[in-house]
Order: C-alpha cells, then sequence, then structure tokens
C-alpha cells in the first residue's frame, strides 16, 4: 500500500527500492528494526491463473535463500505443484510439466512411438560418411537400418554401398507411406456421435 502511494506520487519503481533501501538502513542503525518497510511485494495471487497453473494458497516454507513466496497451485491435470511467486509473475510456470511434454509431442509429431518429422526427413547426419541416412560403414562392409515405431529394424549388411542405400530406399518407401498414413489420421478432426 505504502509502494503504491509512492508510485501515485510521481516515483519510479527503481527510486521507490532505493528509498526503502536506505529508509531501512538508517532504522536499523538506529536500533528500530521493527519500524522497517517490508521487504519485497507479498502480493495476493489466490485464484490467478498462470498457463494451465491457478494459485490455490501462498505456503509458509521458504526456500533457502530466497525471499519470494511460496504458491501452492493446482495443475488443470490435477496435479499440484509449488512455486515461487516472482516465478510465477514473470511466466516461469505455465505447467506442473504436462505442457512440456505435450508440446514437445507436438512439435516432433510423435504418433504411435514414431516421430513422424524425422521418418518424413531426408536429413542426413553430419557424422554420416555414406552420404545417405540410416547406412553406415560396419567394420569391411556397409549397414543398413531405420528406425521405426520405436523399433531399429536392421536391413542387412552389403559389400557395396549402392545396395545397401537401395535396402534402405525400400524400406524408407514403405515407412513413408505409412508414416503419411498415420499423418492423415492425425490431421483429420473426429467426429462425435
Amino acid at each position: 500500500m505504502w509502494r503504491q502511494r509512492l508510485l501515485e506520487r510521481g516515483l519510479s519503481p527503481r527510486t521507490v527500492e532505493v528509498y526503502v533501501t536506505d529508509v531501512n538502513a538508517l532504522l536499523k542503525w538506529a536500533g528500530h528494526r521493527e519500524l522497517c518497510f517490508t521487504q519485497g511485494r507479498a502480493v495476493d495471487l489466490s485464484g490467478r491463473r498462470f498457463g494451465r497453473l491457478t494459485a490455490v494458497e501462498p505456503l509458509a516454507e521458504r526456500i533457502p535463500g530466497q525471499r519470494s513466496v511460496l504458491w501452492r497451485c493446482r495443475c488443470d491435470c490435477g496435479k499440484e505443484i509449488k512455486a515461487q511467486a516472482n516465478q510465477l509473475l514473470r511466466g516461469y510456470y505455465q505447467s506442473c510439466g504436462c505442457r512440456k511434454a505435450e508440446v514437445l509431442m507436438e512439435s516432433n509429431l510423435y504418433v504411435d512411438n514414431t516421430n513422424l518429422k524425422a521418418v518424413l526427413s531426408d536429413t542426413v547426419r553430419k557424422d554420416n560418411t555414406s552420404g545417405h541416412p540410416g547406412v553406415f560403414r560396419k567394420r569391411d562392409k556397409w549397414a543398413a537400418r531405420i528406425q521405426y515405431k520405436g523399433k531399429i529394424y536392421s536391413l542387412g549388411c552389403y559389400y557395396r554401398r549402392e545396395d545397401a542405400i537401395r535396402a534402405r530406399k525400400n524400406a524408407e518407401a514403405w515407412v513413408k507411406d505409412d508414416a503419411e498414413r498415420l499423418l492423415e489420421m492425425v490431421n483429420t478432426p473426429k467426429q462425435t456421435g
């Protein structure tokens, strides 16, 4: 309340902080700690939403070395977490962690343990010596493999690099066809009825 009054007089937030620090130092020096201004801005966050989190109540406990109030927050998924008020207000917390998993799944288009972006991509890793994804040197032969639906499938070892690439391309054609059908299923709106 007193901070608000100082701000209404036209003082900048930084000036208010310097004023509070100076006055508190003087009061402590004079031996009147009980008259010091309270530190921090104890804001009532009860019922406020921060992404998927709703602030429920402040907690009596504090994190050692931290001045910010800890709040018990309930996520939309039902899980409860403790978060510092300053981190909630700055947007560091948006969920209990469930949103991060969902964003990862959405951004990589995981369906049926398959990263569809990786399957449908033709990018070659920097450490690949064959120039084709999934084909690599194994002892004195060229090996081919493909990963799909959470499993790695070995496509055999070949003396010629071209044979390993052909085996990989045949497997890619089948996998891409199946992956595109999965992608269509994901993008098709679900009908209720």
